[in-house]
């Protein structure tokens, strides 16, 4: 006997992040970030393992920043978690998109 399908619920994050414009940005901001969570690497730890692309203004808030590099950070399971609970602030991640701890940034 087959499991039954899930049905994905089609909400707008889920239709952007399903899109090859946010491929390629997730791609490019992990490139950006040297492949490192920069949350860990602020606290003095390399995680390059189960790495994400996270928007630090949620796609569901602001549609229209879905795709900008500014508004993406790179992150591990574990602190992407965290930064979707709150635990980690977002006026903390945009600072280490802004001024990470290992170089200057594009984005002055």
């Amino acid at each position: 006997m087959c499991k039954p399908r899930r049905a994905k619920i089609r909400t707008e994050a889920n239709r952007v992040r399903s899109t090859w414009g946010w491929t390629v940005t997730a791609k490019s901001v992990k490139a950006r970030d040297c492949y490192l969570c920069l949350v860990c690497l602020s606290e003095e730890r390399i995680t390059y393992d189960q790495l994400e692309a996270h928007h630090i203004i949620p796609i569901s808030e602001r549609p229209d920043l879905a795709l900008d590099e500014r508004n993406c950070i790179t992150l591990c399971v574990a602190c992407h978690k965290l930064a979707d609970a709150g635990v980690i602030s977002r006026d903390r991640l945009r600072e280490l998109v802004y001024n990470p701890p290992y170089r200057p940034t594009p984005y002055s």
